[in-house]
């Protein structure tokens, strides 16, 4: 049970890759009260919302955070907890930013002022590093390119051709925000920084991060801001959450015999949608195993025929299997540029309905129920596609029947 006035992280999370840096923590698929409430009073001091909102539309991602505020903040004056929200999103700075956080900020101004938005967007375990107010990629070679110079700032859904953060936000919010209001700060200067005259009620301040002890001094400055009452907002990538919530650093699982790993009775399967050049070079690579076995998806056909399609595709995967290899079953490395933004979205959305642990529903809303306020309706390929799924599951996935149910019903899991 959550103790009162305890601090509480409630890490939104636009995509499932928020959790890659932390453990021990739930994360939750749909935010209505019941589920919320179990996840406030979990022991773990932290827990994810997988909104998944980078995949949706403004005006449902709007919708969404503003029911997963309320709902989190109608409960908690039960609970007594001091509630934190966190936007995780990409380091590469691409998502709906800055709706998100400032849906999140106009709700919580209803019960509290709201003192500043944090901009931490340094990810050290990929490369991306702010210094001076400037947002870097690393290479492999050593190379530091600013990420408006990189392809992610061509996203054809989330363009953007700043580097300079402040300049960033200033873009992003269509100059609502001047660059010039916006504070760039290294960590070490917090502490002498958050108590001047300068700091003024709700601006934005980006911390500069380059490695983890940046990061982890910057979340002890910040921890002790909000346990001496003040109140705060964060958008960040995976790295700042880890520093946020003390996890402590866990090996990888690493296999330390002599001999090769025994063959297991099914291969399972490998799905890969990102089309950016690394993502790229690794499926090539994987693609050039013995025991890989490639499936390129034809777009077209998921959108016009999406269940007969799928049982081409699972009789394909099948073949794949049978020749004792891994199904890796990719989309076109080409991005759809001709396409306007809700059309690609959409896409985005019929292609991941084909994955095996799809739920068939949006996050807030379970299958076969009627949508909430904001949430899309159920389509047809959806219903089409349901029995197939379940039969693709059991095929690649016969010992996570019982986890696949869990996931489908949108019941909390622990990391």
């Amino acid at each position: 049970m959550t103790a009162s006035g305890s601090i509480r992280w409630v890490i939104l999370d636009d995509d499932p890759t928020g959790i890659q840096t932390v453990y021990g923590g739930l994360v939750i698929t749909r935010w209505d009260e019941k589920t919320l409430e179990r996840a406030l009073c979990d022991p773990t001091p932290f827990f994810f919302v997988l909104t998944n909102s980078r995949a949706k539309p403004a005006e449902v991602v709007q919708t969404e955070i503003r029911q997963v505020v309320r709902n989190a903040l109608r409960i908690n004056r039960r609970i007594g907890a001091r509630l934190v929200f966190v936007c995780r999103s990409d380091s590469t700075l691409r998502g709906h930013f800055p709706l998100e956080i400032e849906t999140v900020a106009a709700e919580l101004a209803r019960e509290t002022p709201v003192e500043g938005l944090l901009f931490v967007p340094a990810f050290v375990e990929g490369g991306r590093v702010t210094r001076n107010g400037t947002h870097y990629v690393l290479g492999d070679d050593d190379s530091q390119t600013p990420v408006g110079e990189t392809e992610f700032a061509r996203d054809s859904v989330f363009p953007y051709s700043n580097s300079y953060l402040p300049n960033y936000i200033e873009e992003k919010t269509r100059g609502r925000i001047a660059s010039a209001s916006v504070a760039a700060i290294d960590a070490i200067n917090l502490e002498t920084w958050g108590s001047s005259a300068r700091q003024e009620k709700g601006m934005w301040t980006v911390i500069n991060a380059e490695e983890y002890a940046d990061l982890n001094r910057a979340a002890a400055w910040v921890r002790t801001r909000i346990e001496d009452g003040h109140t705060y907002l964060i958008q960040t990538s995976a790295s700042f959450t880890k520093a946020l919530t003390q996890t402590a650093d866990r090996p990888l699982l690493r296999y330390t015999g002599s001999r090769e790993l025994p063959l297991a009775r099914t291969h399972g399967l490998i799905i890969v949608g990102s089309h950016v050049s690394t993502t790229t070079e690794q499926l090539a690579a994987l693609l050039r195993h013995p025991l890989a076995g490639g499936y390129e998806t034809n777009i077209d056909k998921i959108t016009t025929n999406a269940g007969a399609y799928l049982d081409r595709v699972l009789h394909e995967l099948e073949s794949i299997q049978a020749k004792g290899a891994t199904p890796v079953v990719s989309t076109p490395r080409r991005e759809r540029r001709e396409m306007e933004t809700t059309e690609r979205l959409t896409l985005g959305e019929q292609i991941s309905a084909l994955s095996p642990h799809s739920s068939g529903s949006s996050p807030g809303v379970p299958h076969g129920s009627s949508p909430r306020e904001g949430s899309p309706p159920t389509c047809s390929w959806r219903t089409d596609c349901e029995s197939r799924r379940a039969g693709w599951r059991d095929r690649f996935f016969p010992e996570c029947r019982s986890c696949s149910r869990r996931s489908v019903k949108g019941r909390p899991f622990r990391l």
